[in-house]
Protein backbone atom coordinates (compact mmCIF):
# COMPACT_ATOMS: atom_id res chain seq x y z
CA UNK A 1 0.00 0.00 0.00
CA UNK A 2 2.72 2.24 0.26
CA UNK A 3 3.22 4.78 -2.51
CA UNK A 4 0.13 4.74 -3.41
CA UNK A 5 -2.60 8.06 -3.18
CA UNK A 6 -2.31 11.85 -3.33
CA UNK A 7 1.32 13.06 -3.35
CA UNK A 8 2.90 13.39 -0.30
CA UNK A 9 6.41 15.01 -1.48
CA UNK A 10 8.53 15.24 -3.81
CA UNK A 11 6.54 18.92 -4.44
CA UNK A 12 7.15 21.47 -7.43
CA UNK A 13 9.81 23.87 -5.94
CA UNK A 14 8.45 27.73 -5.25
CA UNK A 15 11.12 28.86 -8.29
CA UNK A 16 9.17 26.02 -10.66
CA UNK A 17 6.20 27.14 -9.93
CA UNK A 18 7.13 30.69 -10.78
CA UNK A 19 8.77 29.65 -13.71
CA UNK A 20 5.35 28.08 -15.07
CA UNK A 21 3.52 30.46 -14.20
CA UNK A 22 5.91 33.03 -16.13
CA UNK A 23 5.85 30.95 -19.20
CA UNK A 24 9.50 30.38 -18.72
CA UNK A 25 9.08 25.96 -18.74
CA UNK A 26 10.46 23.92 -21.09
CA UNK A 27 8.20 21.85 -23.09
CA UNK A 28 9.03 18.50 -21.05
CA UNK A 29 9.56 20.36 -18.14
CA UNK A 30 6.43 21.67 -18.00
CA UNK A 31 4.73 18.56 -19.30
CA UNK A 32 6.34 17.18 -16.01
CA UNK A 33 4.50 19.96 -13.99
CA UNK A 34 1.48 19.74 -15.41
CA UNK A 35 1.20 16.44 -14.85
CA UNK A 36 2.28 16.38 -11.48
CA UNK A 37 -0.43 19.48 -10.46
CA UNK A 38 -3.05 17.18 -11.86
CA UNK A 39 -2.31 14.84 -9.25
CA UNK A 40 -0.91 17.36 -6.30
CA UNK A 41 -3.83 18.98 -4.75
CA UNK A 42 -1.25 21.22 -2.47
CA UNK A 43 0.88 22.52 -5.46
CA UNK A 44 -2.00 23.44 -7.00
CA UNK A 45 -3.14 25.23 -3.68
CA UNK A 46 0.64 27.27 -4.00
CA UNK A 47 -0.13 27.71 -7.86
CA UNK A 48 -3.25 29.67 -7.20
CA UNK A 49 -1.81 31.18 -4.65
CA UNK A 50 0.97 32.27 -6.62
CA UNK A 51 -1.01 33.41 -9.10
CA UNK A 52 -3.51 35.21 -7.34
CA UNK A 53 -0.55 37.60 -5.23
CA UNK A 54 0.73 38.20 -9.25
CA UNK A 55 -2.45 39.65 -10.38
CA UNK A 56 -3.47 41.59 -7.24
CA UNK A 57 0.29 43.09 -7.83
CA UNK A 58 0.16 44.01 -11.28
CA UNK A 59 -3.38 45.91 -10.42
CA UNK A 60 -2.36 47.75 -7.57
CA UNK A 61 1.10 48.80 -9.53
CA UNK A 62 -1.78 50.06 -12.51
CA UNK A 63 -4.08 51.78 -9.71
CA UNK A 64 -0.64 53.58 -8.76
CA UNK A 65 0.44 54.24 -12.42
CA UNK A 66 -2.63 55.94 -13.17
CA UNK A 67 -2.86 58.19 -10.10
CA UNK A 68 0.17 59.66 -11.23
CA UNK A 69 -0.47 62.63 -13.81
CA UNK A 70 1.24 63.08 -16.91
CA UNK A 71 3.41 66.09 -16.87
CA UNK A 72 6.31 66.36 -19.37
CA UNK A 73 7.85 69.39 -18.06
CA UNK A 74 8.47 67.82 -14.81
CA UNK A 75 9.79 65.15 -16.19
CA UNK A 76 12.60 66.78 -18.16
CA UNK A 77 13.57 69.01 -14.62
CA UNK A 78 14.08 65.52 -12.88
CA UNK A 79 16.51 64.21 -15.59
CA UNK A 80 18.44 67.82 -15.47
CA UNK A 81 18.92 67.55 -12.09
CA UNK A 82 19.89 64.06 -12.34
CA UNK A 83 22.23 64.94 -14.68
CA UNK A 84 23.86 67.66 -12.64
CA UNK A 85 24.32 65.72 -9.84
CA UNK A 86 25.92 62.85 -11.93
CA UNK A 87 28.49 65.75 -13.15
CA UNK A 88 29.13 67.19 -9.09
CA UNK A 89 29.51 64.16 -7.61
CA UNK A 90 32.00 61.30 -8.01
CA UNK A 91 30.48 58.10 -8.01
CA UNK A 92 31.88 55.03 -6.06
CA UNK A 93 31.94 52.67 -9.10
CA UNK A 94 32.25 51.97 -12.55
CA UNK A 95 28.91 50.66 -12.99
CA UNK A 96 27.45 54.18 -11.19
CA UNK A 97 28.92 56.06 -13.84
CA UNK A 98 27.56 54.28 -16.61
CA UNK A 99 24.01 54.04 -15.49
CA UNK A 100 24.28 57.88 -14.52
CA UNK A 101 25.24 58.87 -18.14
CA UNK A 102 23.27 56.82 -19.88
CA UNK A 103 20.35 58.17 -18.26
CA UNK A 104 21.37 61.59 -18.80
CA UNK A 105 22.40 60.85 -22.18
CA UNK A 106 18.96 59.53 -23.47
CA UNK A 107 15.17 59.59 -21.93
CA UNK A 108 14.12 55.90 -23.03
CA UNK A 109 15.33 54.20 -19.84
CA UNK A 110 12.51 56.25 -17.51
CA UNK A 111 9.81 54.73 -19.39
CA UNK A 112 6.64 52.79 -17.86
CA UNK A 113 7.26 49.57 -18.82
CA UNK A 114 10.77 49.95 -16.80
CA UNK A 115 9.56 51.26 -13.75
CA UNK A 116 6.72 48.90 -13.85
CA UNK A 117 9.37 46.01 -14.70
CA UNK A 118 11.52 47.71 -11.12
CA UNK A 119 8.38 47.79 -8.80
CA UNK A 120 7.07 43.99 -10.23
CA UNK A 121 10.77 42.71 -9.61
CA UNK A 122 10.57 43.93 -5.93
CA UNK A 123 7.48 43.23 -5.00
CA UNK A 124 8.61 39.57 -5.98
CA UNK A 125 11.61 39.66 -4.18
CA UNK A 126 9.58 41.00 -0.96
CA UNK A 127 6.85 38.09 -1.54
CA UNK A 128 9.20 35.49 -2.04
CA UNK A 129 11.34 36.62 1.42
CA UNK A 130 7.68 36.63 3.08
CA UNK A 131 7.07 32.64 1.52
CA UNK A 132 9.95 31.51 2.86
CA UNK A 133 9.46 32.73 6.57
CA UNK A 134 9.36 30.45 8.62
CA UNK A 135 6.24 30.72 10.87
CA UNK A 136 5.63 29.15 14.22
CA UNK A 137 3.18 25.80 14.30
CA UNK A 138 0.14 25.59 16.82
CA UNK A 139 0.05 23.02 19.21
CA UNK A 140 -1.99 19.56 18.37
CA UNK A 141 -4.67 21.09 21.00
CA UNK A 142 -4.89 24.50 19.52
CA UNK A 143 -5.56 22.99 16.26
CA UNK A 144 -8.17 20.54 17.16
CA UNK A 145 -9.95 23.17 19.23
CA UNK A 146 -9.87 26.00 16.52
CA UNK A 147 -10.76 23.64 14.18
CA UNK A 148 -14.00 22.70 16.57
CA UNK A 149 -14.39 26.31 16.69
CA UNK A 150 -14.86 27.00 13.16
CA UNK A 151 -17.08 23.78 12.71
CA UNK A 152 -19.69 24.99 15.37
CA UNK A 153 -19.61 28.16 13.58
CA UNK A 154 -20.83 26.79 10.52
CA UNK A 155 -23.53 24.52 12.44
CA UNK A 156 -24.66 28.15 14.21
CA UNK A 157 -24.53 29.94 11.29
CA UNK A 158 -26.39 30.91 7.90
CA UNK A 159 -28.69 27.74 7.35
CA UNK A 160 -28.65 25.86 3.97
CA UNK A 161 -26.70 22.91 2.61
CA UNK A 162 -23.45 22.03 2.47
CA UNK A 163 -22.13 20.04 -0.84
CA UNK A 164 -18.94 18.41 -0.62
CA UNK A 165 -16.97 16.26 -2.93
CA UNK A 166 -14.65 13.29 -1.49
CA UNK A 167 -12.17 11.68 -3.12
CA UNK A 168 -11.04 8.29 -1.12
CA UNK A 169 -8.32 6.60 -2.29
CA UNK A 170 -6.72 2.81 -1.49
CA UNK A 171 -4.47 0.63 -3.03
CA UNK A 172 -7.46 -1.36 -5.14
CA UNK A 173 -8.64 2.45 -6.37
CA UNK A 174 -10.35 5.72 -5.98
CA UNK A 175 -13.71 6.63 -5.08
CA UNK A 176 -15.58 9.65 -5.45
CA UNK A 177 -18.37 10.57 -3.34
CA UNK A 178 -20.81 13.48 -3.42
CA UNK A 179 -22.51 14.69 -0.08
CA UNK A 180 -25.17 16.52 1.02
CA UNK A 181 -25.89 17.60 4.43
CA UNK A 182 -28.23 20.11 6.51
CA UNK A 183 -25.53 22.60 7.68
CA UNK A 184 -27.74 23.05 11.09
CA UNK A 185 -28.02 19.37 11.25
CA UNK A 186 -31.47 19.33 11.67
CA UNK A 187 -32.62 17.02 8.66
CA UNK A 188 -30.92 13.93 8.37
CA UNK A 189 -29.58 12.83 4.62
CA UNK A 190 -31.39 10.17 2.76
CA UNK A 191 -29.70 6.75 1.91
CA UNK A 192 -28.56 6.88 -1.46
CA UNK A 193 -26.94 4.38 -3.90
CA UNK A 194 -23.76 6.32 -3.86
CA UNK A 195 -23.55 4.70 -0.37
CA UNK A 196 -22.73 1.05 -1.87
CA UNK A 197 -19.73 2.13 -4.03
CA UNK A 198 -17.82 1.53 -0.55
CA UNK A 199 -17.03 -1.91 0.14
CA UNK A 200 -17.76 -3.62 3.03
CA UNK A 201 -13.64 -4.32 3.91
CA UNK A 202 -13.35 -0.17 3.63
CA UNK A 203 -16.47 0.58 5.40
CA UNK A 204 -15.32 -1.68 8.47
CA UNK A 205 -11.96 0.18 8.36
CA UNK A 206 -13.57 3.32 8.57
CA UNK A 207 -15.61 2.53 11.36
CA UNK A 208 -12.38 1.30 13.52
CA UNK A 209 -10.99 4.99 12.69
CA UNK A 210 -13.72 6.83 13.94
CA UNK A 211 -15.02 7.99 10.57
CA UNK A 212 -18.65 9.35 9.84
CA UNK A 213 -19.42 8.62 6.61
CA UNK A 214 -21.83 11.48 6.24
CA UNK A 215 -18.72 13.69 7.27
CA UNK A 216 -15.67 12.17 6.92
CA UNK A 217 -13.26 15.09 7.16
CA UNK A 218 -15.48 15.75 10.24
CA UNK A 219 -13.12 17.22 13.45
CA UNK A 220 -15.56 15.68 15.58
CA UNK A 221 -14.69 12.24 14.70
CA UNK A 222 -11.42 12.42 14.57
CA UNK A 223 -11.13 14.03 18.16
CA UNK A 224 -13.41 10.84 19.32
CA UNK A 225 -10.33 8.45 18.16
CA UNK A 226 -7.92 10.97 19.03
CA UNK A 227 -8.92 11.13 22.51
CA UNK A 228 -9.38 7.47 22.80
CA UNK A 229 -5.52 6.61 22.16
CA UNK A 230 -3.49 6.18 25.37
CA UNK A 231 -0.57 6.20 23.96
CA UNK A 232 0.17 8.93 20.87
CA UNK A 233 2.68 10.61 19.63
CA UNK A 234 1.81 13.80 17.73
CA UNK A 235 3.61 16.15 15.26
CA UNK A 236 2.20 19.23 14.21
CA UNK A 237 3.67 20.44 10.52
CA UNK A 238 2.75 23.95 8.74
CA UNK A 239 3.53 24.76 4.48
CA UNK A 240 1.91 26.71 1.73
CA UNK A 241 -1.06 27.75 4.07
CA UNK A 242 -1.86 24.40 5.27
CA UNK A 243 -1.52 22.59 9.38
CA UNK A 244 -1.39 18.88 9.28
CA UNK A 245 -1.39 17.19 12.83
CA UNK A 246 -0.27 13.15 12.24
CA UNK A 247 -1.09 11.43 15.66
CA UNK A 248 0.63 7.71 15.69
CA UNK A 249 0.07 5.02 17.98
CA UNK A 250 1.63 1.57 18.93
CA UNK A 251 -1.80 0.24 19.67
CA UNK A 252 -4.84 -0.93 17.68
CA UNK A 253 -5.92 -1.48 14.17
CA UNK A 254 -5.31 2.04 13.42
CA UNK A 255 -1.83 3.19 14.12
CA UNK A 256 -2.11 6.71 12.42
CA UNK A 257 -4.31 9.57 11.47
CA UNK A 258 -3.61 12.89 9.98
CA UNK A 259 -5.93 15.87 9.45
CA UNK A 260 -4.98 18.98 7.07
CA UNK A 261 -6.85 22.15 7.55
CA UNK A 262 -6.41 25.26 5.93
CA UNK A 263 -4.13 27.83 7.90
CA UNK A 264 -6.64 30.80 7.50
CA UNK A 265 -10.02 29.15 8.82
CA UNK A 266 -9.09 25.58 10.09
CA UNK A 267 -11.73 23.88 7.26
CA UNK A 268 -10.41 20.15 7.08
CA UNK A 269 -9.59 19.25 3.56
CA UNK A 270 -7.84 15.91 4.04
CA UNK A 271 -7.23 12.69 6.32
CA UNK A 272 -5.05 10.11 6.06
CA UNK A 273 -5.53 6.71 7.70
CA UNK A 274 -2.99 4.09 7.84
CA UNK A 275 -3.27 0.68 9.46
CA UNK A 276 -1.65 -1.81 11.49
CA UNK A 277 -0.81 -3.36 8.16
CA UNK A 278 0.02 -0.52 6.56
CA UNK A 279 -2.63 0.12 4.53
CA UNK A 280 -3.34 4.00 3.94
CA UNK A 281 -6.33 5.20 3.25
CA UNK A 282 -6.42 9.03 1.85
CA UNK A 283 -9.58 11.03 1.95
CA UNK A 284 -9.36 14.31 0.31
CA UNK A 285 -12.07 17.59 0.00
CA UNK A 286 -12.63 17.71 -4.29
CA UNK A 287 -14.99 20.51 -3.81
CA UNK A 288 -17.18 22.26 -0.75
CA UNK A 289 -20.02 25.23 -1.03
CA UNK A 290 -22.63 26.50 1.11
CA UNK A 291 -26.02 26.01 -1.11
CA UNK A 292 -28.99 27.78 -0.11
CA UNK A 293 -32.07 25.45 0.52
CA UNK A 294 -33.86 26.70 -2.73
CA UNK A 295 -31.29 25.59 -4.91
CA UNK A 296 -30.98 21.60 -3.52
CA UNK A 297 -33.60 19.10 -4.33
CA UNK A 298 -35.19 18.55 -0.95
CA UNK A 299 -36.40 15.06 -1.55
CA UNK A 300 -32.17 14.37 -0.35
CA UNK A 301 -33.39 14.63 3.15
CA UNK A 302 -35.77 13.20 5.50
CA UNK A 303 -39.07 15.60 5.78
CA UNK A 304 -39.25 17.64 8.97
CA UNK A 305 -41.99 16.70 11.80
CA UNK A 306 -44.77 18.94 11.19
CA UNK A 307 -46.30 20.28 14.91
CA UNK A 308 -50.31 18.80 14.42
CA UNK A 309 -52.23 21.55 15.55
CA UNK A 310 -55.79 20.16 17.51
CA UNK A 311 -57.84 24.14 16.52
CA UNK A 312 -56.20 25.99 14.07
CA UNK A 313 -58.58 28.73 14.67
CA UNK A 314 -58.10 28.73 18.20
CA UNK A 315 -54.56 28.52 17.73
CA UNK A 316 -54.22 31.26 14.99
CA UNK A 317 -55.89 33.39 17.64
CA UNK A 318 -53.25 32.90 20.35
CA UNK A 319 -49.87 35.21 20.87
CA UNK A 320 -47.11 33.36 19.62
CA UNK A 321 -44.88 31.79 22.39
CA UNK A 322 -41.00 30.31 21.53
CA UNK A 323 -41.63 26.38 21.32
CA UNK A 324 -39.95 24.55 23.87
CA UNK A 325 -37.47 21.82 22.92
CA UNK A 326 -38.50 18.41 23.10
CA UNK A 327 -37.25 15.45 25.29
CA UNK A 328 -35.15 14.78 22.26
CA UNK A 329 -33.31 18.26 21.89
CA UNK A 330 -32.96 18.51 25.47
CA UNK A 331 -31.00 14.70 25.56
CA UNK A 332 -29.02 15.87 22.53
CA UNK A 333 -28.31 19.37 24.26
CA UNK A 334 -27.44 17.88 27.28
CA UNK A 335 -25.53 14.85 26.26
CA UNK A 336 -23.35 17.73 24.37
CA UNK A 337 -23.18 19.40 27.63
CA UNK A 338 -21.25 16.12 29.19
CA UNK A 339 -19.31 15.88 26.93
CA UNK A 340 -18.04 19.27 26.44
CA UNK A 341 -17.25 19.24 30.34
CA UNK A 342 -15.71 16.01 29.83
CA UNK A 343 -13.37 17.27 27.31
CA UNK A 344 -12.19 19.95 29.29
CA UNK A 345 -12.30 17.75 32.54
CA UNK A 346 -14.39 19.59 34.41
CA UNK A 347 -16.47 16.73 35.61
CA UNK A 348 -13.67 15.38 37.70
CA UNK A 349 -13.41 17.28 40.90
CA UNK A 350 -14.76 20.82 40.12
CA UNK A 351 -18.15 22.74 41.73
CA UNK A 352 -20.37 22.18 38.51
CA UNK A 353 -23.90 21.08 38.03
CA UNK A 354 -25.84 20.27 35.45
CA UNK A 355 -29.93 20.51 35.79
CA UNK A 356 -32.57 20.11 33.21
CA UNK A 357 -35.55 22.51 33.06
CA UNK A 358 -38.41 22.90 30.27
CA UNK A 359 -36.42 25.66 28.22
CA UNK A 360 -32.83 23.79 28.37
CA UNK A 361 -30.15 22.67 30.14
CA UNK A 362 -28.56 24.86 32.97
CA UNK A 363 -24.84 24.53 33.98
CA UNK A 364 -23.98 26.11 36.84
CA UNK A 365 -21.12 26.24 38.89
CA UNK A 366 -17.77 27.76 40.39
CA UNK A 367 -14.07 27.38 39.13
CA UNK A 368 -10.90 28.57 40.66
CA UNK A 369 -10.04 31.26 38.22
CA UNK A 370 -11.36 33.82 35.58
CA UNK A 371 -9.25 31.72 32.75
CA UNK A 372 -10.92 28.78 33.55
CA UNK A 373 -14.11 30.44 33.73
CA UNK A 374 -13.34 31.78 30.24
CA UNK A 375 -12.26 28.38 29.52
CA UNK A 376 -15.18 26.43 30.06
CA UNK A 377 -18.09 29.80 29.23
CA UNK A 378 -16.47 29.60 26.06
CA UNK A 379 -16.59 25.76 25.47
CA UNK A 380 -20.55 25.68 26.45
CA UNK A 381 -21.51 28.94 24.54
CA UNK A 382 -22.05 27.34 21.04
CA UNK A 383 -24.45 24.33 22.45
CA UNK A 384 -28.05 24.86 21.45
CA UNK A 385 -30.72 24.84 24.56
CA UNK A 386 -27.64 24.93 26.74
CA UNK A 387 -27.18 28.09 29.35
CA UNK A 388 -23.68 28.60 31.03
CA UNK A 389 -23.84 30.72 34.32
CA UNK A 390 -20.38 29.56 36.29
CA UNK A 391 -17.90 32.15 38.34
CA UNK A 392 -14.83 32.11 39.75
CA UNK A 393 -14.11 32.37 42.92
CA UNK A 394 -12.96 36.24 43.23
CA UNK A 395 -16.67 36.83 41.75
CA UNK A 396 -18.97 34.47 44.26
CA UNK A 397 -20.31 35.42 47.87
CA UNK A 398 -20.11 32.44 50.23
CA UNK A 399 -23.69 32.53 50.39
CA UNK A 400 -23.64 31.09 46.58
CA UNK A 401 -20.52 29.12 47.02
CA UNK A 402 -22.53 27.07 49.60
CA UNK A 403 -25.90 26.68 47.71
CA UNK A 404 -23.77 24.62 44.72
CA UNK A 405 -23.03 20.94 44.88
CA UNK A 406 -19.19 20.07 45.31
CA UNK A 407 -17.80 17.11 43.41
CA UNK A 408 -15.86 15.27 45.82
CA UNK A 409 -12.36 13.87 44.83
CA UNK A 410 -12.71 11.81 48.40
CA UNK A 411 -15.88 10.60 50.50
CA UNK A 412 -14.11 12.66 54.15
CA UNK A 413 -11.00 12.71 56.27
CA UNK A 414 -8.93 9.32 56.61
CA UNK A 415 -7.75 8.53 60.34
CA UNK A 416 -5.60 5.24 60.10
CA UNK A 417 -5.39 4.74 63.52
CA UNK A 418 -6.16 1.19 64.67
CA UNK A 419 -7.45 -0.15 60.88
CA UNK A 420 -7.53 -3.07 59.89
CA UNK A 421 -4.57 -1.85 57.60
CA UNK A 422 -2.55 -0.53 60.22
CA UNK A 423 -2.44 -3.25 62.44
CA UNK A 424 -1.31 -5.37 59.37
CA UNK A 425 1.32 -2.90 58.49
CA UNK A 426 2.29 -3.26 62.66
CA UNK A 427 3.24 -6.38 62.25
CA UNK A 428 5.35 -6.14 59.43
CA UNK A 429 7.77 -2.79 60.29
CA UNK A 430 9.64 -2.88 56.95
CA UNK A 431 6.48 -1.86 55.17
CA UNK A 432 5.98 0.90 57.74
CA UNK A 433 6.97 3.54 55.23
CA UNK A 434 4.33 2.71 53.03
CA UNK A 435 1.52 3.00 55.10
CA UNK A 436 1.90 7.33 54.49
CA UNK A 437 -1.06 8.54 52.16
CA UNK A 438 -2.27 5.21 50.91
CA UNK A 439 -5.56 4.97 52.84
CA UNK A 440 -6.57 8.22 51.71
CA UNK A 441 -5.48 7.46 48.09
CA UNK A 442 -6.79 3.78 48.45
CA UNK A 443 -10.47 5.98 49.55
CA UNK A 444 -10.26 8.50 46.70
CA UNK A 445 -9.16 5.37 43.90
CA UNK A 446 -12.90 3.89 45.91
CA UNK A 447 -14.50 6.86 45.14
CA UNK A 448 -13.56 7.40 41.92
CA UNK A 449 -14.53 3.78 41.16
CA UNK A 450 -18.28 4.71 42.34
CA UNK A 451 -19.15 7.70 40.67
CA UNK A 452 -17.01 6.80 37.14
CA UNK A 453 -19.83 3.43 37.62
CA UNK A 454 -22.82 5.79 38.25
CA UNK A 455 -22.47 7.91 35.33
CA UNK A 456 -21.36 4.78 33.03
CA UNK A 457 -25.57 3.33 34.78
CA UNK A 458 -26.90 6.84 33.96
CA UNK A 459 -25.27 6.83 30.06
CA UNK A 460 -26.95 3.53 29.58
CA UNK A 461 -30.20 4.43 31.24
CA UNK A 462 -31.00 7.51 30.49
CA UNK A 463 -29.33 8.21 26.56
CA UNK A 464 -29.01 5.31 25.04
CA UNK A 465 -32.74 4.53 23.98
CA UNK A 466 -33.46 8.30 23.78
CA UNK A 467 -30.70 9.54 21.67
CA UNK A 468 -31.23 9.77 17.51
CA UNK A 469 -28.80 10.26 15.12
CA UNK A 470 -24.74 10.22 14.50
CA UNK A 471 -24.25 13.02 17.00
CA UNK A 472 -25.84 11.95 19.87
CA UNK A 473 -23.86 7.89 18.84
CA UNK A 474 -20.67 9.54 18.92
CA UNK A 475 -21.32 11.79 22.13
CA UNK A 476 -22.74 8.53 24.15
CA UNK A 477 -19.47 6.32 22.43
CA UNK A 478 -16.97 8.85 23.60
CA UNK A 479 -18.49 9.46 27.27
CA UNK A 480 -18.26 5.89 27.65
CA UNK A 481 -15.04 5.50 26.28
CA UNK A 482 -13.91 8.35 28.68
CA UNK A 483 -15.61 6.86 31.94
CA UNK A 484 -14.75 3.46 31.36
CA UNK A 485 -10.90 4.49 31.19
CA UNK A 486 -11.42 6.87 34.29
CA UNK A 487 -12.96 3.51 36.11
CA UNK A 488 -10.13 1.08 34.76
CA UNK A 489 -7.42 3.50 36.28
CA UNK A 490 -8.91 3.70 39.28
CA UNK A 491 -8.86 0.08 39.66
CA UNK A 492 -5.49 -0.01 38.80
CA UNK A 493 -4.78 2.60 41.52
CA UNK A 494 -6.51 0.36 44.29
CA UNK A 495 -4.40 -3.10 42.35
CA UNK A 496 -1.42 -0.68 42.65
CA UNK A 497 -1.75 -0.27 46.99
CA UNK A 498 -2.88 -3.29 47.43
CA UNK A 499 0.07 -4.95 45.75
CA UNK A 500 2.68 -2.35 47.95
CA UNK A 501 1.25 -4.27 51.26
CA UNK A 502 1.84 -7.83 49.68
CA UNK A 503 -2.29 -8.00 49.15
CA UNK A 504 -2.39 -8.67 45.83
CA UNK A 505 -2.84 -12.26 45.30
CA UNK A 506 -5.19 -13.22 42.47
CA UNK A 507 -8.50 -13.35 42.98
CA UNK A 508 -10.88 -15.86 40.80
CA UNK A 509 -14.61 -15.14 39.69
CA UNK A 510 -16.53 -17.68 38.31
CA UNK A 511 -17.79 -17.20 34.58
CA UNK A 512 -21.56 -17.80 35.86
CA UNK A 513 -21.28 -14.95 38.18
CA UNK A 514 -20.12 -12.57 35.92
CA UNK A 515 -23.01 -12.36 33.76
CA UNK A 516 -24.90 -11.47 36.84
CA UNK A 517 -22.77 -8.53 38.07
CA UNK A 518 -24.30 -5.34 38.46
CA UNK A 519 -21.86 -2.62 37.97
CA UNK A 520 -23.42 0.12 40.66
CA UNK A 521 -24.03 -2.06 43.03
CA UNK A 522 -20.46 -3.68 42.65
CA UNK A 523 -18.90 -0.13 43.02
CA UNK A 524 -20.38 0.96 45.97
CA UNK A 525 -19.60 -2.55 47.53
CA UNK A 526 -15.90 -1.67 46.50
CA UNK A 527 -16.35 1.62 47.92
CA UNK A 528 -17.72 -0.02 51.39
CA UNK A 529 -15.07 -2.62 51.39
CA UNK A 530 -11.99 0.20 51.17
CA UNK A 531 -13.70 1.77 54.19
CA UNK A 532 -13.35 -1.05 56.04
CA UNK A 533 -9.76 -1.46 55.09
CA UNK A 534 -8.63 2.25 56.94
CA UNK A 535 -11.33 3.19 59.50
CA UNK A 536 -12.52 1.37 62.33
CA UNK A 537 -16.29 1.70 61.90
CA UNK A 538 -17.19 -1.75 61.04
CA UNK A 539 -19.05 -3.58 63.53
CA UNK A 540 -17.70 -6.66 62.51
CA UNK A 541 -13.70 -6.59 63.21
CA UNK A 542 -12.25 -8.12 60.13
CA UNK A 543 -8.10 -8.77 59.35
CA UNK A 544 -6.69 -6.89 56.58
CA UNK A 545 -6.14 -10.00 54.72
CA UNK A 546 -9.35 -11.01 54.52
CA UNK A 547 -10.69 -7.26 53.65
CA UNK A 548 -8.33 -7.49 50.89
CA UNK A 549 -9.27 -10.45 49.31
CA UNK A 550 -12.93 -9.17 49.23
CA UNK A 551 -11.09 -6.05 47.32
CA UNK A 552 -9.21 -8.03 45.20
CA UNK A 553 -12.61 -10.12 43.96
CA UNK A 554 -14.69 -7.04 43.78
CA UNK A 555 -12.24 -5.53 41.29
CA UNK A 556 -12.25 -8.97 39.29
CA UNK A 557 -15.90 -8.75 39.29
CA UNK A 558 -15.95 -4.77 37.90
CA UNK A 559 -13.55 -5.73 35.53
CA UNK A 560 -16.24 -8.09 33.86
CA UNK A 561 -19.32 -6.50 34.00
CA UNK A 562 -16.83 -3.65 31.70
CA UNK A 563 -15.96 -6.23 29.42
CA UNK A 564 -19.84 -7.31 29.29
CA UNK A 565 -20.89 -4.04 28.75
CA UNK A 566 -18.19 -3.62 25.98
CA UNK A 567 -19.36 -6.84 23.97
CA UNK A 568 -23.14 -5.78 23.96
CA UNK A 569 -21.93 -2.50 22.91
CA UNK A 570 -20.04 -3.47 20.09
CA UNK A 571 -22.94 -6.24 18.53
CA UNK A 572 -25.12 -2.99 19.20
CA UNK A 573 -23.28 -0.98 17.12
CA UNK A 574 -22.59 -3.64 14.45
CA UNK A 575 -26.06 -4.85 13.78
CA UNK A 576 -25.46 -8.04 15.57
CA UNK A 577 -28.05 -10.12 17.85
CA UNK A 578 -29.21 -8.12 21.24
CA UNK A 579 -28.49 -10.50 23.96
CA UNK A 580 -32.36 -10.63 24.91
CA UNK A 581 -32.80 -11.77 20.90
CA UNK A 582 -30.39 -14.69 21.19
Amino acid sequence: MRGIGFPMCNHLSDEKLSRLTAGELGAVQRLLAQAHLEKCWQCRLRREALERSALQLAEYRNCLVERIPSNPDRRSALLMLMHQRSETVSPPRESGIALFSVIGKSDTWMTPMLASFLIIACAACLLFMVWRRPTATVSAAELLNRAESADRAVLYGKPGVIYEKIGIRTASGRIEQEIYRDAHRERRRRASDADAKIEAPLQSVLESAQVNLDDPLSIASYRTWYDGQQKKVDAVSQGGGLLTLSTRTPEGSIRQETITVRASDFHPIQRTIRTADDEVIEIAELNYALLDWSSVNETLFEPLAAPRLENPVLVSALPSLPALPTEAELDSAELEALLTLNRLHADEGERISIARTDHGIEVKGIVDSTERKQEVVNGLRMLQHVKAEVLSTAEVRSDTAEALPLQPTSIRAIDPAASPLEEYVDAQPQKKLLLNDAPRDLVDAAFKVRRSADELNTLATKFTNSAEGTTANAAIKELTQSYTQRLSAALDNESSILRQFGLDETANVPASISAQISLPAEARRNDALCQEMVTDDSATRRTAVEIAADIRDSIVRIRSAIAIRGEIGSKESSGGDRPDEQ
